[in-house]
């Protein structure tokens, strides 16, 4: 089924692309703000630890018809038990990503976006671990940053000319020892402006 998705996935994305010198009809920066809930794929981690609503920080700015965009994803995660090794931490996604916009109506639009970027994990408590007659102690680090992708299909409402409500529905691969695949739904609001004239230069 992963593999079925991603194929999908890279066939909008061959097709935006193809499109994308002929259509720059949006000149729009839009700034996002929203909250996610997560839904693990991989049933040790979600056993291990649970999470809370996300903060997710966005900005998307126009090349050609497409869009490139940057941001920031926020999640805290619990452990169920007290232990060392499944210590609570808090997990910042940083990434890149780029997409294309499909115009369905004149108030909504679909677009597929690719995003890669890194996980940043900050552990409360780190892991010690001792051989069998507790003559050496190995304490591993508080932090662990893994490269990670996310396939993402964006939906977006228009409410006024500036306003914006939109929800996402995507996979996010995290490749650490243990891979940990999650699903994530998010929803938020977005504020467009126009496009500056340096901005306008430099992608030009």
């Amino acid at each position: 089924m992963r593999k079925q998705l991603f194929c999908v996935f890279l066939w909008l994305m061959l097709t935006a692309t193809a499109y994308a010198q002929s259509n720059s009809s949006n000149s729009a920066v839009y700034i996002d703000l929203n909250t996610g809930f997560l839904f693990s794929n991989n049933k040790e981690f979600g056993n291990t630890w649970r999470s809370f609503p996300a903060l997710h920080a966005n900005i998307q700015i126009p090349f050609y018809a497409s869009r490139v965009e940057a941001g920031v994803r926020f999640t805290r995660y619990n452990g169920y038990t007290a232990t060392e090794p499944d210590a609570d931490f808090s997990s910042f996604y940083f990434y890149v990503g780029y997409g294309y916009p499909f115009k369905i109506t004149s108030w909504y639009n679909l677009m597929p976006v690719f995003r890669l970027g890194s996980n940043l994990m900050l552990f409360d408590e780190s892991a010690v671990y001792v051989n069998n007659d507790a003559s050496e102690k190995f304490i591993t680090d508080q932090s662990e940053s893994e490269i990670a992708y996310e396939l993402v299909l964006r939906n977006q409402f228009k409410i006024t000319n500036r306003w914006f409500l939109n929800a996402e529905l995507s996979y996010n691969h995290t490749f650490t020892y243990h891979p940990i695949p999650v699903t994530l739904f998010t929803i938020g609001v977005s504020y467009s402006f126009s496009q500056p004239h340096w901005l306008q230069d430099i992608i030009q």
